[in-house]
């Protein structure tokens, strides 16, 4: 980029020789970089909403023992479902979409903690509420 100062008139030339259709490629590919970025950032928003959403349903069960050190999830959600029935009495089915025994981090009173998902916040609330 060139300036040449004549009298009071400044003179500005681009150095790209007049090459309108080069600057017209360049404007299409960043117009399609930002299309992109914008989509990921899109897509990046709404993976963290649905992980902030999920960890609002987490609940932490102490105090159930395990079986054995490789105890099947199955059994795990079994006895979780038979703590819900016989000590907090609710009767109906809650729907949970993950159940797993956090193996690593301290025992309490002897046992390893269990994490589940619940799938309808309403139900969590009424299992703390009962809890206590």
């Amino acid at each position: 980029m060139s300036e040449e100062k004549g009298g009071s008139a400044t003179v500005v030339e681009n150095g790209n020789g007049g090459g309108g259709e080069s600057s017209v490629k360049e404007e299409g590919a960043l117009k399609a970089k930002i299309d992109g970025l914008t989509a990921a950032y899109n897509d990046i928003q709404d993976r963290l909403y649905e992980i902030d959403k999920s960890w609002k349903n987490n609940l932490v069960v102490y105090g159930i023992p395990a079986e054995s050190a490789e105890e099947d999830p199955a059994v795990t959600e079994e006895k979780v479902r038979d703590v819900l029935h016989k000590k907090l009495h609710i009767s109906r089915e809650i729907a949970m979409s993950r159940i797993n025994r956090v193996w690593h981090g301290p025992d309490f009173r002897g046992h390893k903690p269990i994490q589940l998902c619940i799938v309808n916040y309403r139900d969590k609330e009424e299992i703390l509420r009962k809890a206590r």
